[in-house]
């Protein structure tokens, strides 16, 4: 049984190693051997010569940095400078605080009391009431006046030259 089994194994064997021989790769060799004489070839001992580019100023420095939000100037009404606009950070924040200004939009006015309620829309869809005094946006924004089509916020931004405040208008949008 063991006799049988050792013929067997060099039997698999040499039918194994005729697959390495055979007369295509003595035609593959010759191929070979005819293209690496060509002239032209390329080879690796030849480096092409580095192509230098012109290096030129970058231009572009002195206007608004990309990563800097855009700010309309319908939406920027007057910037001021004042270091004593620090956040209270011990006031519990609201709601609409958790969103940028951008992100929220005004839907309707309602006059309760005399006083006009706005209704501003969260980019989930919900709807919540706010008063002149209340708290929107992620930059501390206060809401100072409430009209018929617009509110009128007072947001908190830091700069280089410390905190200020700017003025944001949120406008109610027509239908198209």
């Amino acid at each position: 049984m063991k006799w049988l089994a050792r013929v067997m194994s060099c039997l698999v064997s040499v039918v194994l190693l005729s697959g390495c021989y055979g007369p295509e790769l003595d035609q593959l060799d010759d191929t070979l051997s005819r293209i690496r004489q060509t002239p032209g070839t390329p080879s690796a001992s030849r480096i092409e010569p580095l192509v230098v580019y012109p290096v030129e100023a970058y231009g572009y420095s002195d206007t608004r940095s990309p990563f800097q939000a855009v700010q309309l100037p319908s939406q920027v009404a007057d910037v001021t400078h004042d270091d004593s606009l620090l956040p209270d950070v011990q006031r519990t924040p609201e709601p609409l605080e958790r969103f940028a200004i951008s992100e929220l939009r005004m839907v309707g006015t309602l006059v309760m009391g005399g006083r006009h309620v706005a209704l501003i829309e969260t980019p989930d869809g919900r709807v919540t009431s706010v008063r002149a005094g209340d708290y929107v946006g992620s930059n501390g924004g206060r809401i100072t006046h409430i009209e018929a089509h617009n509110v009128r916020i007072t947001e908190r931004i830091t700069t280089q030259q410390g905190w200020q405040e700017q003025q944001v208008l949120l406008s109610l949008k027509s239908p198209p």
